[in-house]
């Protein structure tokens, strides 16, 4: 298709989405079919997407009505949106700024930070319903996923970034109902990243080798080890070996 083609094309969708103009023009669909339009349009946006939304109307869709519960641009929600183990996660600077302009908190959140190096934290305080409410993140040295360089560069930024994610947790859920950081999707335990702490073959054989040595110290076996062949620790040996093969079968 031509790039005049794709552009008439663009321009008979767009035209189908309501565009609303107060002190200024704004994206506004008024129904889940001008939505479906507008994401259609959107996954087509080429380098103005990141390339997870590209070509994928579904996720735009996702994104686009993610957007509107915000009153946020679809375009700049999008930018800051990233795919992780197989889900949508978003940048934490979008979502502390969600909390500033989204929690109906009175003026801004406030951070106060304490310590030094791992026991750095901040407390975040914001103000609803003329009532204070605050929270105090753990020390920078308890927070286990840290996958952001800034927290080396920048560990200020970042621990407050968590904080105000935190602090809507606490106090304002409903504004990030569903919505996840970067890390905290990282730190999530599902089939993509769970961890396989099955013990090896090798690891069972001298576990089972500490056991026999217990047992003969107990005088529970024969006083003096045996030397050479050993039948029951072979059969044993031979019976492991066919659970790893049957396990490696069932997860294959």
């Amino acid at each position: 298709m031509s790039q005049t083609s794709q552009l008439q094309q663009y321009s008979t969708s767009a035209a189908q989405v309501g565009i609303a103009s107060d002190q200024g023009a704004k994206i506004a669909p008024q129904n889940l079919s001008e939505v479906v339009r507008f994401a259609e349009v959107m996954c087509r946006a080429d380098i103005a997407l990141p390339k997870h939304l590209r070509g994928n109307a579904g996720a735009c869709m996702a994104v686009a009505l993610q957007a509107m519960e915000w009153d946020m641009s679809p375009f700049a929600v999008a930018s800051k949106s990233y795919a992780v183990n197989g889900q949508i996660a978003y940048e934490a600077q979008l979502i502390a700024a969600v909390v500033n302009t989204r929690s109906g908190i009175q003026g801004r959140l406030r951070y106060a930070f304490e310590g030094e190096g791992d026991k750095l934290t901040c407390t975040v305080t914001g103000t609803l319903d003329g009532e204070e409410y605050s929270y105090q993140s753990p020390p920078v040295g308890a927070i286990t996923t840290k996958n952001s360089p800034l927290w080396k560069t920048d560990p200020h930024q970042q621990l407050g970034y968590y904080s105000a994610r935190a602090w809507a947790r606490r106090y304002t859920p409903e504004v990030l109902l569903g919505v996840y950081d970067r890390e905290e999707v990282q730190s999530f335990q599902g089939p993509d990243n769970a961890v396989d702490v099955t013990p090896s073959g090798a690891q069972r054989l001298a576990a089972k080798r500490a056991e026999l040595a217990e047992l003969q110290e107990t005088e529970q076996q024969p006083a003096e080890p045996e030397e050479g062949f050993n039948l029951d620790l072979v059969e044993w040996v031979a019976s492991e070996a066919a659970k790893d093969s049957e396990n490696t079968e069932n997860k294959s």
